[in-house]
């Protein structure tokens, strides 16, 4: 719903990664809860923490390379605060 509602592509960027993280999280701590505590358990369980680290911090990189790339967030306000780390970086 939010890929297709919200407005720029940080906005549904944001949506897809909390749809994303928190859904592969309770699937996975479901079938661990299902299995009991076994050696799989633990693989499944160190799975969801990985992937709970590892998708946000994705989206956090494709948004800050969108961003360098010269997409702007469409409600940006009067101030753009990340415009000085623009200029220094090229």
């Amino acid at each position: 719903m939010g890929i297709i509602r919200f407005p720029d592509f940080f906005c549904r960027l944001h949506a897809t990664t909390k749809c994303d993280t928190l859904g592969q999280t309770c699937i996975l701590l479901g079938i661990a809860l299902i299995e009991g505590f076994s050696l799989l358990s633990v693989k499944v369980l160190a799975i969801a923490v990985f992937l709970f680290i590892s998708s946000p911090t994705a989206a956090q990189s494709l948004s800050k390379a969108a961003y360098w790339s010269g997409i702007r967030p469409e409600n940006l306000g009067e101030t753009d605060e990340y415009a000085d780390t623009l200029e220094e970086k090229r």
